[in-house]
């Protein structure tokens, strides 16, 4: 792809691809690299990682959303109706560092409330799954799914991980709608935040076994790379094609990197692997007399968003996966990667209902 000049589809089927290296790598340790004595057999193979490194980082400053400024909503039509979802839901975990049971939805809950009261958007917290012999993340499709063909639906739904939390109460839904062309009656139907997912070699994810998905959880020397986007938090619009492409999300088999790769490769299927559905006027372009195809690009449906402006990460996942570390300002605090079993993790949640003045501190 890069040789016919095509750097969207090269990132794109590099985000993919990290996904299966990544499940590779896991296969390989559960089944072989285990069970070997330590030795040049049981080594990390650094090449591939280093060469999907260099190859994403520079693709990803070319492409990457810009972080322009945040707009305002202008009014020129009606602000939207819009329903806030959350699916805060944890069994108890005799193995946490910070107590037997969770206390994020005595932190995030409350939180969530008062951003949504505060701009009179109706909250939804979800405390039993649909699908509840799998991880929550699993259901969120579900549960927006339902929202918008409920025949009191609203227009947009903003969907919010329980690990995140609204740190910003100047920012309203219709104000990211604006910023990103979706405020109107046209314009994007589905807005989600991109994450670089540039990994540190060097980094072990032993902070992140919490959250790995079942096929992962036996790596130790890797490093987490899921591919392309996070879905923490999500904008969807009322419209046949969201209901059509959510329902395309939950049958995904593609759950590699949890429901994050099931969204991602629905986003990228229909276009990805072929040129046939952009019309034959755009797509003949002759360099140095070949005829080449027009490069990918994502569904007009479908904008990506800076970090900033939907789920800014904090440390020790920012640093290690080079992804954007929230600042005081942005709309979203999201704690990816930092789990409340951990004391480091914990306490910045903490840190964060203080600043904001809801809910339980401790």
């Amino acid at each position: 792809a890069l040789a016919l000049d095509q750097p969207s589809r090269s990132r794109a089927l590099l985000q993919v691809g990290n996904i299966f290296k990544l499940q590779a790598m896991s296969r390989w340790w559960t089944h072989v690299g285990s069970k070997l004595p330590d030795g040049p057999g049981r080594r990390y193979e650094t090449r591939m990682q280093v060469e999907y490194t260099i190859a994403v980082t520079q693709l990803h400053e070319a492409l990457m959303a810009p972080h322009r400024p945040m707009a305002r909503f202008s009014g020129r039509t009606a602000a939207p109706k819009v329903e806030v979802h959350s699916i805060c839901t944890y069994k108890p975990d005799p193995t946490s560092n910070t107590g037997f049971d969770c206390p994020l939805p005595q932190m995030s809950v409350p939180n969530h409330r008062a951003y949504s009261s505060k701009f009179g958007y109706h909250y939804v917290l979800h405390t039993e799954l649909p699908l509840p012999d799998r991880e929550a993340h699993y259901s969120k499709m579900l549960v927006i799914h339902e929202a918008l063909r409920s025949s009191r639906a609203p227009d947009w739904v903003f969907f919010i991980d329980c690990d995140a939390f609204f740190t910003n109460m100047e920012i309203s839904i219709p104000d990211v709608l604006e910023t990103y062309g979706a405020a109107g009656l046209s314009g994007p139907h589905f807005l989600v935040a991109e994450e670089p997912h540039i990994v540190n070699p060097h980094q072990r994810a032993s902070h992140l076994k919490r959250g790995l998905n079942p096929q992962l959880s036996s790596v130790s020397t890797s490093t987490l790379d899921p591919g392309g986007i996070n879905t923490g938090t999500l904008l969807v619009r009322r419209s046949e094609w969201s209901i059509a492409f959510l329902e395309r999300v939950a049958a995904s088999q593609f759950g590699i990197a949890w429901d994050q790769s099931m969204f991602f490769w629905e986003l990228l299927r229909p276009t990805l692997l072929t040129t046939g559905a952009v019309p034959e006027s755009e797509l003949a372009v002759v360099l140095g007399g070949h005829e080449r195809r027009a490069d990918f690009r994502l569904p007009p449906e479908v904008a990506f968003v800076h970090q900033a402006h939907l789920n800014g990460f904090v440390p020790p996942a920012s640093r290690d996966w080079s992804a954007y570390e929230w600042q005081p300002g942005d709309f979203v605090r999201h704690f990816a990667g930092c789990p409340w079993q951990e004391k480091h993790c914990l306490g910045l949640m903490q840190e964060t209902v203080a600043s904001m003045g809801q809910g339980a501190a401790s």
